[in-house]
């Protein structure tokens, strides 16, 4: 069963844009070079009072696959990178959820 595995960043930037940038432009790069990652999709907060500032979604084909890509040295890499993000404040959630298709709409 394919998994999903979100990191949400829930509060604020000194400088938001700047966040989202260096995430983008710099962190996405490293995350990218998962093992079996087969999709990143980045949600950046679209309200200035949305809870969480940016929602990162990675998709795995299985857990196997995503317990192997957290474990890997690219995971490390990007988990050492976190330094140099721009100041947050909040708190950082992970979660894995498994993915149930619904069907197409109606």
């Amino acid at each position: 069963m394919a998994v999903s595995y979100f990191v949400c960043y829930r509060g604020k930037s000194d400088d938001p844009a700047a966040f989202v940038r260096y995430y983008r432009d710099s962190h996405l790069p490293l995350v990218r070079k998962f093992p079996g990652v087969i999709s990143v999709v980045l949600h950046v907060g679209a309200d200035a009072d949305a809870p969480f500032l940016l929602m990162l979604q990675l998709v795995f084909a299985s857990r196997h696959d995503l317990d192997t890509a957290l474990a890997s040295p690219e995971r490390m890499r990007a988990k050492a990178d976190m330094q140099n993000f721009p100041p947050f404040h909040g708190e950082t959630w992970r979660q894995i959820s498994e993915i149930e298709d619904s069907g197409a709409p109606r």
